[in-house]
């Protein structure tokens, strides 16, 4: 007499199932090794920061030369010197680590000038913002705008340092424009704010015990390859549009192999989701 079997019994299944069984658990053990791996090192530290591009215009003041400076203490500033009613184009620059890059500097104006405050030190920070280029009215009583166009940027979002100090009570709008945003952000600082060491951001508000003054401003997440930044003085007819310096920081985006490790934790979800 032949027995009926379960087919869960029968012998050659029975391999089947248990060698299944055992796979599904070494795909769990897989994907919780790579997510928990890719997490720790991607998603809760940052991918290797990419290096500055540093403009410091020497106007009648001093190169920052091999000095750091900046708000992002950083070296290998390019100083970058302007001639009377000259502008300056697609001048090549490096990156904070002193090697090429692929970007360009181009300033432009009605009268491009420079100048400068002594404010008495020979640290790479004062270096910075002793000197200026700016446009002038040509002696006609009137502020004529000046950009500054730094191109060939690496694609991604970034932070742009505007530092200026003229040693005058100056009022002047930034207009920062990208390849990406030809209608960009605009903000109205004011000068004249004494440096001792310390970099004090313009609020933008013109408000404040300090009547909003600054030594530089920063936009935030700027997005595009291509940036540039027109100056326009504001304050009356003899005062005009100038910047010391520029410092342009790539934003560290989180690693690709932190992004594996989260889908691999969605996929552990959902198989257990589906039991």
């Amino acid at each position: 007499m032949i027995r009926n079997v379960p087919i869960d019994e029968t012998p050659g299944l029975l391999g089947q199932r248990s060698f299944l069984k055992a796979w599904r658990i070494m795909q769990k053990r897989i994907l919780m090794t790579v997510a928990c791996g890719a997490i720790a090192s991607g998603v809760f530290s940052s991918a290797t920061e990419a290096a500055l591009v540093n403009i410091n215009f020497v106007g009648a003041g001093s190169s920052v030369g091999a000095d750091t400076a900046g708000v992002i203490a950083s070296a290998n500033f390019n100083d970058v010197t302007t001639s009377e009613n000259t502008p300056i184009t697609n001048r090549a620059l490096v990156d904070s680590t002193g090697a090429a890059s692929s970007a360009t500097l181009s300033v432009t104006g009605t009268v491009i000038a420079n100048s400068g405050t002594a404010i008495g030190s020979t640290s790479g920070d004062y270096k910075l913002l002793n000197g200026i280029a700016y446009a002038s009215a040509g002696g006609q009583g009137t502020p004529f705008p000046i950009s500054y166009a730094v191109n060939g940027l690496e694609f991604g979002a970034k932070d742009v340092y505007v530092y200026f100090l003229a040693g005058a009570d100056f009022t002047q709008t930034f207009k920062l424009t990208t390849n990406l945003d030809a209608t960009g952000s605009t903000v109205t600082v004011r000068d004249n704010l004494t440096f001792s060491g310390t970099f004090v951001q313009a609020d933008g508000t013109l408000a404040g015990a300090d009547n909003g003054k600054g030594h530089y401003y920063v936009f935030q997440n700027v997005l595009g390859s291509d940036i540039t930044l027109t100056a326009t003085g504001t304050g009356g007819a003899s005062e005009y549009g100038y910047v010391s310096g520029l410092q342009i920081n790539a934003i560290p985006e989180p690693a690709s192999l932190g992004l594996l490790g989260l889908g691999g934790l969605a996929l552990l979800r959902r198989k257990r989701g589906m039991r």
